[in-house]
């Protein structure tokens, strides 16, 4: 709570009441509440004893000009009893067996909403589930183990000149 300071052309010398606050020479005379203080700016220009607007309007655009907090992508079960669910997670059958004994049915649901995927029963979501997952997510691709530079040309070269003409035998599979 603070004082009040009319800025606005021709209230600035203000002298008298208003809202219940009495002024003297454009400034409240006694501290003044937020609520007070903003229906007086939301109908003449006021600042604070810290220079700022107190009207809500000013509040809304203060607010306004901080930089959104983007949501998180958890999808929540609409009850919130069940556990939180990351969009791009692939569940195994092990999991979807745990979520189920832990929070049943409902944690299923909403990972199958997320897919598209119904089911009256447990038995068929977890299926269900998997079968989507199988259709739609790409596993990820095996990384192969590095090797060195050197070891890799110095190979190619020698094999290139010990080996030229001669044809190599493919290992059969037993």
């Amino acid at each position: 709570m603070q004082h009040l300071k009319m800025t606005q052309p021709g209230w600035e010398t203000y002298t008298g009441p208003l809202f219940g606050v009495n002024f003297e020479n454009g400034r409240s005379t006694t501290i003044v509440d937020p609520g007070t203080a903003g229906r007086i700016a939301s109908i003449v220009a006021v600042e604070n004893d810290d220079g700022k607007n107190p009207s809500p309007s000013q509040a809304i655009l203060d607010n306004g000009a901080k930089p959104a907090v983007l949501a998180d992508l958890d999808v929540v079960p609409k009850d919130n009893r069940g556990p939180v669910v990351r969009p791009d997670e692939v569940y195994t059958r092990e999991q979807l067996e745990e979520l189920a004994d832990k929070h049943g049915i409902t944690a299923l649901r909403t990972i199958g909403d997320r897919m598209g995927v119904k089911g009256v029963s447990i038995v068929k979501l977890i299926e269900s589930i998997m079968a989507w997952q199988a259709a739609h997510l790409q596993p990820a691709a095996p990384v192969e183990a590095p090797v060195e530079a050197g070891a890799e040309a110095g190979a190619g070269e020698a094999g290139a000149e010990a080996g030229a003409g001669e044809q190599t035998e493919e290992p059969k599979a037993e």
